[in-house]
C-alpha cells in the first residue's frame, strides 16, 4: 500500500524526520494553518507564527527582526527560540503513516493496487515548506520533489541566512529578512535605551541587522537618527513624532518627547494581545494579529480532524477557543464533522454503502449471512453459499435459505421439488423420500398412465376386490368401486383394464372389464368380456395396439385395445404354463415369466423361465423362479427369486442372460431408459441398478410391497395399507 502525505506547514514550524517501515524518510509537522489561507501550493500566508508541541516552544514573529536588549547582547535568535522538539508518530508502515500535524486537510492517498511498496510518498509534488525555526541558524526552505525511487520527498532548496527567517506568502515558502530597528547601514539609538548605540550592517542577503552595540559613557546619551546616531553630551532627535519601532522584548516603542526636549523611542510596551506580535518596517512598526493555524474567522474550522471552535479577542485576533471531537469515523471538513469521501453516516458510523455488508446500498440493509459468506459489491449483496446450501429463490435478502439435503422443495438441487412436499413428503440426503399418495387396504396390483394411479385392493380377507384411482401426486381418491374377483390391472392412457375370475372359483371362467380413465367407477361406462379361464396377468401394448391377457395356466391371449366386447379368442401362446408377468414389443412379440405366482395361481404346469413367442417359442432364460419382467429396447430384464439376481437377456436370445445385481427374494420390476427398479427382500425394499449393471442403490426400506409401476418421473408400489410414490 503506497501512502502519500501532503503536509501543510506553517512558517517556522519545526519538523521531524521519521524513518518509515518502507525505508523512506517522512516528515511530519507539529501544526499547520487552516486550509483557507493556502494558495497556489503555499502552506500559509505571510506572517503566520510557528507553534511547537515540544517543551520550551515560543511564539515567534515570522516577519519582524528581533530587537536587541539594552545590555548589548545579541537579540534572541528567532529560530533558536522556536526550536521545538516534535514527535512524529508513525503507525504500521505497511498500511499508513499518521500525520502528526494539526491541519485537518492533510491528504493521505492510498494506492490499493500496490500491495508491497518499496517506498512511501512523503509529500505532494510542487509544495514548499519552512523547516528549522525562524531564522538565525539553519532555517531552510524545502520543496517536494520526485526522487529516483519514484516517490516524493522533501528536499532543501534554500538555506536561510543568519538574519533571515523562512516565511510563506502567495508564492510559497521563502527566506525573508528578520524584523530590525535598522533602516540603513550605520548607527541607530537602541529603542527604549537612549544610552546605547546600535551599529547596523547589511549581510550578504541584503538584510539589515544589529552587528554590535556600544554603551555611551556617562553623562552622554544616544542622539540623532539613523544612520548617524551617536553618543553626545547634548541631545538630538533620534526619531520623529509618531514613529514606532519594535523593541528587543518584542514590544512596541513609540517616539516621544523627552524631558531633555529631544524625540526618542520610549520603553517598548507589550502588545495588548498575546495573539499579536510587533511587525513591519522600523519607524512604522505595529502590533498585528498573528494568523491562527486553524481559525481565520469566528466561524468553526478544523483542527486535526476535530472541529475548531473559533473566536475573536478584543483586538480582533481570531483564535481557537476549544475543539469538538468527531465520532463514528467522521473527521472535520469545512468546519463540520463529515465522513470521508465515498462514505456516509449510518446509525452514527461512517461506512461505504457500496462495500459494507451491514449497510449495503442503503443504511440498515444487512446482507443475510444465513448459510453463506457475504460481500457487498457496488451496493448489492453478493452471497457465496456454504456447502450443501443454496440460494434457490435468487434473493440475497434471505441468504442461502435452502439446505439441499433436507429441503423437500429443493431436494438435492434447487430445481428438484419433491412432488409430494405438500402431502408430507420428506427429503433425506438430497433424495425425495417415498410417500403415501393414498391409503388403501391390502392393495396388490396397480398401473399408472402418468396422471392417475389405478389399483386393486382386498379390503379384508374374504371380501370382494375393489378398484380405485388417485392422482399421482396424491389427493382425492376415486373409489373404491367393486371389482369382484379381479387379479390384474393395466392401462393404455385411454382406458383402464382389469380382469380376474367369475364367481367363487378362481380356476373357472374369467372376465375382462374396461372403462375410460377417470371413470373406473361409472358402471354404465364399463365394458365386460367373458373369458374361458380366469385372467392372472394383463399387459397393454400401446405400440402394437393390443392387450395381452395371461390366462390361468392356459396360455396368453390378445385382443385389440378398446375391443368391442364378447368372447376372447383362443390363446395365441397356449400351453405356455402359468404366466407370472407379461411384456410385449411393437412387433407383436410377447414375453412372459413363469410359473404364475400369487394367491390364485396353479402349480399344475412346471414350466419356469423367461419366454418369447413370435410365431414360435424361444426360451430366453431358464430361471428357476422368475418374477417381474420388463422390456427396454432390445433387452428383457427380469428378477429371479430362486437365483437371487436381477438379470438381462437380449430379446432375440443371441446371448446368455447377464446378472446386473445380486438380489434377495426379488419380486416385480420395471425399467426405463437408464435403470431397472425392483421390489427386493420379499417386499421390504425398493432397489435400483443401472441397465448396464453396477452398484445397486437402496431407494426405500421398511416396505411391504407386492406390485410396482412407473411413469416418466416416478415409481409407485403397493404397501399393505397405502399406495406409495417416489421420484426416480
Amino acid at each position: 500500500m503506497n501512502i502519500g502525505t501532503r503536509l501543510h506547514i506553517a512558517p517556522g514550524v519545526a519538523a521531524a524526520c521519521a524513518l518509515l517501515t518502507s525505508g523512506c524518510l517522512g516528515t511530519f509537522p507539529s501544526e499547520s494553518p487552516d486550509a483557507g489561507s493556502l494558495k497556489d501550493g503555499s502552506v500559509a500566508s505571510d506572517g503566520t507564527d510557528a507553534r511547537s508541541d515540544g517543551p520550551g516552544s515560543t511564539l515567534v514573529d515570522a516577519t519582524a527582526d528581533s530587537a536587541r536588549d539594552a545590555t548589548g547582547d545579541s537579540a534572541v535568535d528567532a529560530r533558536s527560540t522556536s526550536d521545538a522538539r516534535l514527535d512524529a508518530a508513525v503507525t504500521d508502515g505497511a498500511d499508513s503513516a499518521v500525520d502528526a500535524g494539526t491541519n485537518p486537510d492533510a491528504e493521505v492517498a492510498v494506492d490499493a493496487a500496490d500491495a508491497a511498496p518499496s517506498c512511501t510518498d512523503e509529500c505532494t509534488q510542487g509544495l514548499t515548506r519552512c523547516l528549522g525555526g525562524d531564522g538565525g541558524s539553519g532555517a531552510e526552505v524545502q520543496s517536494c520533489e520526485v526522487q529516483s525511487s519514484g516517490c516524493t520527498a522533501w528536499v532543501t532548496s534554500a538555506t536561510c541566512g543568519d538574519h533571515q527567517t523562512c516565511s510563506t506568502g502567495d508564492a510559497g515558502a521563502s527566506c525573508t529578512c528578520m524584523a530590525s530597528p535598522c533602516t540603513a547601514s550605520g548607527t541607530v539609538c537602541e529603542p527604549g535605551n537612549n544610552e546605547t548605540v546600535d551599529t547596523c550592517s547589511t549581510d550578504a542577503q541584503g538584510c539589515l541587522y544589529v552587528a554590535s552595540t556600544m554603551a555611551c559613557a556617562a553623562p552622554e546619551s544616544c542622539g540623532g537618527t539613523a544612520p548617524n546616531a551617536a553618543c553626545s553630551l547634548t541631545c538630538s532627535d533620534s526619531c520623529s513624532q509618531g514613529q514606532t519601532t519594535c523593541g528587543s522584548n518584542g514590544g512596541l516603542a513609540t517616539c516621544t518627547l523627552g524631558s531633555n526636549g529631544c524625540w526618542a523611542y520610549g520603553a517598548p510596551s507589550p502588545c495588548p494581545s498575546t495573539r499579536q506580535a510587533c511587525t513591519g518596517t522600523a519607524g512604522s512598526q505595529a502590533c498585528t494579529c498573528q494568523p491562527d493555524p486553524n481559525c481565520s474567522s469566528a466561524s468553526p474550522a478544523c483542527d486535526s480532524g476535530k472541529i475548531a471552535n473559533c473566536a475573536v479577542d478584543p483586538q480582533g485576533c481570531y483564535y481557537e477557543a476549544s475543539t469538538t471531537a468527531c465520532t463514528g469515523g467522521q473527521a472535520c471538513s469545512g468546519g463540520a464533522c463529515a465522513c470521508p469521501s465515498g462514505q456516509v453516516s449510518c446509525n452514527g458510523s461512517c461506512t461505504n454503502k457500496q462495500t459494507d455488508p451491514n449497510n449495503c446500498g442503503a443504511c440498515g440493509n444487512v446482507c443475510n449471512t444465513q448459510n453463506a459468506a457475504v460481500t457487498c459489491s457496488s451496493g448489492t449483496c453478493t452471497i457465496s453459499c456454504n456447502a450443501g446450501t443454496a440460494d434457490c429463490d435468487n434473493s440475497a435478502a434471505n441468504g442461502c435459505e435452502s439446505t439441499l439435503a433436507t429441503d423437500p422443495n429443493h431436494c438435492g438441487s434447487c430445481d428438484n421439488a419433491c412432488p409430494g412436499a405438500s402431502h408430507g413428503q420428506t427429503c433425506s440426503n438430497g433424495r425425495c423420500q417415498p410417500y403415501s399418495i393414498a391409503s388403501a387396504s391390502t392393495p396388490f396390483a396397480l398401473a399408472t398412465d402418468g396422471v392417475n394411479v389405478y389399483y386393486l385392493a382386498t379390503p379384508s380377507p374374504g371380501t370382494s376386490t375393489t378398484i380405485a384411482a388417485v392422482p399421482i401426486g396424491g389427493g382425492t381418491v376415486s373409489g373404491p368401486f367393486s371389482a369382484a374377483g379381479a387379479l390384474s390391472i393395466a392401462t393404455d392412457s385411454v382406458d383402464v383394464y382389469w380382469g380376474g375370475y367369475v364367481g367363487a372359483d378362481p380356476g373357472g371362467a374369467g372376465y375382462l372389464d374396461l372403462a375410460p380413465v377417470g371413470n373406473v367407477g361409472t358402471a354404465s361406462s364399463v365394458l365386460s368380456y367373458t373369458v374361458a379361464d380366469s385372467i392372472t396377468q394383463l399387459f397393454a401394448d400401446v405400440g402394437d395396439g393390443r392387450l395381452f391377457v395371461g390366462l390361468d395356466c392356459d396360455g396368453i391371449s390378445s385382443v385389440p385395445l378398446k375391443t368391442t366386447g364378447g368372447q376372447l379368442g383362443t390363446p395365441g401362446a397356449s400351453g405356455t404354463g402359468c404366466p407370472g408377468s407379461i411384456a410385449a414389443d411393437a412387433n407383436s412379440a410377447v414375453y412372459w415369466s413363469g410359473p404364475a405366482m400369487g394367491p390364485y395361481s396353479s402349480s399344475a404346469n412346471s414350466l419356469t423361465g423367461v419366454f418369447k413367442y413370435s410365431g414360435g417359442f424361444i426360451t430366453l432364460s431358464s430361471a428357476a423362479n422368475p418374477q417381474g419382467i420388463a422390456i427396454q429396447g432390445s433387452t428383457i430384464y427380469y428378477t429371479d427369486a430362486a437365483g437371487g439376481t436381477v438379470s438381462a437377456v437380449p430379446t432375440d436370445g443371441s446371448k446368455a442372460p447377464t446378472a446386473l445385481a445380486i438380489a434377495s427374494s426379488p419380486l416385480g420390476l420395471v425399467a426405463d431408459s437408464s435403470n431397472v427398479y425392483w421390489i427386493d427382500g420379499g417386499g421390504s425394499t425398493i432397489m435400483r441398478v443401472p441397465l448396464t449393471g453396477g452398484q445397486a442403490t437402496t431407494l426405500a426400506t421398511g416396505q411391504s410391497a407386492t406390485a410396482i409401476a412407473q411413469d416418466g418421473s416416478s415409481i409407485y408400489w403397493t404397501n399393505s395399507n397405502a399406495i406409495m410414490r417416489m421420484p426416480k
